[in-house]
């Protein structure tokens, strides 16, 4: 079968879910060793521009980024260069200097102590290490308003320093 025919029908295809409203846009890459091998785009950015779709256009990409992320992990464990239960404050030092929220006082702030044990890639992969979203917990909510940390959504540094809702690995 000739791959210029079969891009075409994907072209095709992805360009009517984008005029369908099924898809708000698309994007999509194909490559080999040698390099890359295909590039399409359609549709407009969704920052309120109404730009046109490129394949260079940065897009937001959210809680897809987890797949990516654990893809890239799993392939340190597997080399050796990390261990599922590596403490990440030896690789990333600031998870080390976080707090566990326990509760405000009575003047509304923050009530936290280090946690019983490090952070460690299994947790993190796992959804276990203690962090929480703002979006469905309150007291991380109270916190972030009561100290002006933006929300994870917003991609600052900052939000390193956010405490813990529970114990790593709970």
């Amino acid at each position: 079968m000739d791959a210029s025919v079969t891009a075409k029908n994907l072209e095709r295809l992805l360009a009517g879910l984008v005029r369908s409203g099924a898809l708000p846009n698309v994007t999509a890459q194909a490559a080999t060793t040698e390099g890359e091998t295909y590039r399409f785009a359609c549709g407009v950015t969704t920052l309120g521009d109404d730009h046109p779709l490129t394949t260079d256009t940065v897009i937001w990409l959210a809680s897809m980024t987890k797949l990516i992320v654990a893809v890239a992990a799993l392939q340190q464990v597997e080399r050796g260069a990390l261990g599922l239960d590596t403490a990440m404050a030896d690789v990333v030092p600031a998870l080390g200097r976080v707090q566990v929220l326990d509760g405000f006082d009575a003047a509304g702030n923050a009530q936290t102590r280090p946690a019983r044990a490090p952070i460690t890639m299994r947790q993190l992969l796992s959804h276990t290490a203690g962090y929480a979203y703002s979006t469905w917990n309150p007291r991380l909510k109270a916190y972030q308003d009561r100290y002006r940390i933006p929300d994870i959504f917003e991609c600052r540094e900052i939000t390193l320093t956010l405490p813990l809702m529970f114990e790593p690995g709970s």
